[in-house]
C-alpha cells in the first residue's frame, strides 16, 4: 500500500490484537478516510460462505449499530459473493 500512495502503512494481525479495541481503531481510521486492504486466511474453509482463502479484499466502510459490528467489504473479482 506504501509504494502505491506514498502514505505510511501498517500490518494488524487480527488474532494478536484486542478485537473491541481493533474495531473501534478502525471505526475511527474510517472517519478519517484511510485505506484499507484485508485478507482472509487459507486454513479455514470459508467458500461456503463466499470468502475466497488467501484472498485480498477491500475495506469500503465500517459501522456499529447496537452491539453488532459490520465491515463492509469489496472483492475485486466481482464474484464469490459472501453468503453468510
Amino acid at each position: 500500500m506504501e509504494e502505491l500512495t506514498g502514505c505510511p502503512s501498517d500490518f494488524f494481525n487480527l488474532d494478536e490484537f484486542p478485537q473491541d479495541e481493533l474495531f473501534n481503531n478502525i471505526l475511527d481510521w474510517d472517519k478519517r478516510k484511510y485505506l484499507f486492504g484485508l485478507s482472509s486466511r487459507t486454513d479455514r474453509d470459508q467458500e461456503s460462505k463466499g470468502i475466497v482463502g488467501g484472498h485480498a479484499y477491500t475495506l469500503i466502510g465500517a459501522y456499529k449499530i447496537g452491539n453488532t459490528k459490520l465491515l463492509k467489504c469489496r472483492n475485486p473479482w466481482g464474484n464469490h459473493e459472501w453468503k453468510g
